[in-house]
């Protein structure tokens, strides 16, 4: 507060040769001007320390610091800006890093062969599993399901190596038709059932 108080007697009020002396032996960075950044604008050009008691020199004073005091502030909302830009292009760029970083990850966990093929296989296995306990059970499906699994395997690995598998399950399917429908007629047969 005193250091405001002693710089306002100094601008408004008047100045006799005590306080024109006061200001020139202490200096303009002792009352806080340096940390507001008006030593930087030219108070020293001025002369603060030979002012006069005039109104005219007063008025010429008021001028230069508010233009000044302008220029300062519009600097200060540059460096601002600028600063602002500076950690807006940084945060964009870290968060396009990790953007990479994810979309990165997860191609690479779709992509690799070995694990959807690995995930896909067991699915298969197990298709292949419910259509063997299918041709007991009437519920589920039976080899028609084990066909299937073998030719989405077929297809995905482009049938290499799995052709003989491939021939079995076919055959395998039209024998379980085959035997489906004789085993339909033999028991409609034995339980009395007429011919059509």
């Amino acid at each position: 507060m005193f250091h405001l108080s002693l710089l306002s007697a100094a601008i408004w009020g008047s100045l006799g040769d005590r306080a024109s002396q006061l200001l020139a032996n202490i200096g303009l960075a002792n009352i806080g001007l340096a940390n507001i950044g008006l030593v930087n604008i030219g108070l020293a050009n001025i002369g603060l320390a030979n002012i006069e008691q005039s109104s005219e020199t007063r008025l010429t004073l008021m001028k230069a610091l508010t233009q000044r005091g302008v220029q300062w502030i519009a600097h200060l909302f540059q460096a601002m800006g600028e600063q602002f830009q500076r950690v807006i292009a940084t945060s964009t760029q870290q968060m396009q890093t990790l953007e990479q970083t994810w979309e990165n990850a997860i191609a690479s966990v779709i992509f690799t062969p070995a694990l959807w093929q690995i995930g896909l296989y067991w699915l298969l296995l197990l298709m292949m599993v419910v259509g063997f306990i299918g041709s007991f059970v009437p519920i589920l499906p039976g080899v028609a399901l084990v066909l299937l699994a073998v030719i989405i395997w077929g297809v995905i690995t482009g049938f290499s190596g799995i052709v003989w598998p491939l021939v079995v399950a076919i055959v395998a399917f039209v024998l379980s038709i085959a035997v489906d429908n004789l085993a339909g007629l033999i028991g409609a047969q034995k339980a009395g059932a007429s011919r059509w």
